[in-house]
């Protein structure tokens, strides 16, 4: 039982014109050639499409339902063609972004769909890891972007743009004895237990550590519900805890600032030396259009 796209082209465009003259000038064939296509489809088939006894002709109820599977097959031929023509002229097949998990808001989430649409047959994929571990995979030539939580300088090697800012703030389960507190009190603070967002090596110092009992995840997912079961206080992001902060489940810590969160930049990064193909540059400037502020290369 075999078939041409030819002869489904004609059968969906017919369908969706209302008749095989209409179906003839969209596809810029002869009425004849279109007709004959649909004719040899239900021959192939053995099943009639069209009601032809009108002025025009009509679906049938076997017609109605193979209709939407032929509209897929299409489709799904248009986009092979469209991911072969793009390969053709030069387009990666995959591309590897290195984050901090923290890192992925849904305005950056926002960006990596619009290149989606743009690029949609080239498959991202995300590494959430450690700032250290992101710099060793950019390295590496493992990811060819990073986004990080930025608070210290980048090895020089790299360049970076500042994408947006983040809120962080410090919390604790509303059941645990910091909760308590009234004012800041960082003495206080940090003789409990503190949950870490660090990478793998033990030998690395992680970042925002100040209390001397502390736990460890590379997840910031498993942070919050670290804190959440009253384990420890952790600096996390607002955008991360806010639901559970205006339920009660969780406190914000008072802080020494003005106010009790502060903000932390978070910055695309990448080595300048590496090469670029046509959608790795334009998944740059797609992270980049609507970035808050942009900075000059370290």
């Amino acid at each position: 039982m075999a078939f041409s796209l030819d002869q489904l082209a004609a059968f969906v465009t017919t369908a969706q014109t209302g008749s095989f003259s209409a179906a003839a000038r969209k596809l810029g064939k002869a009425q004849s050639v279109v007709s004959t296509a649909v004719a040899n489809l239900e021959i192939d088939w053995a099943v009639t499409l069209f009601d032809r006894q009108g002025r025009y002709p009509m679906l049938t109820e076997q017609g109605e339902a193979l209709l939407g599977k032929a509209k897929r097959i299409l489709t799904e031929m248009q986009r092979l063609q469209a991911s072969a023509d793009a390969f053709a002229t030069g387009v990666e097949t995959r591309l590897t972004i290195a984050a901090e998990s923290a890192a992925i808001s849904p305005s950056i989430a926002a960006r990596l769909a619009a290149f989606e649409q743009q690029f949609p047959q080239v498959e991202i994929e995300i590494l959430t890891a450690a700032y250290v571990d992101v710099i060793s995979l950019l390295e590496q030539g493992r990811a060819q972007l990073g986004l990080l939580v930025q608070e210290q300088q980048l090895p020089t090697a790299f360049e970076f743009h500042n994408l947006e800012m983040m809120r962080m703030c410090a919390v604790c389960s509303a059941q645990h004895p910091l909760a308590r507190l009234t004012h800041f009190d960082w003495p206080e603070i940090v003789k409990h237990r503190q949950i870490v967002v660090a990478g793998r090596d033990r030998h690395a110092a992680p970042r925002w550590q100040y209390a001397d009992s502390a736990w460890r995840t590379e997840n910031l997912s498993v942070a919050l519900r670290l804190v959440e079961a009253g384990i420890g206080w952790a600096e996390l992001p607002f955008s991360l805890v806010e639901t559970a902060v205006q339920q009660g489940e969780l406190v914000i810590l008072p802080s020494d600032l003005a106010q009790d969160s502060w903000e932390l930049f978070v910055d695309l990064v990448w080595l300048p030396q590496q090469a670029m193909g046509i959608a790795l540059q334009a998944l740059r400037q797609q992270l980049i259009a609507s970035k808050v502020y942009l900075s000059p290369v370290r």
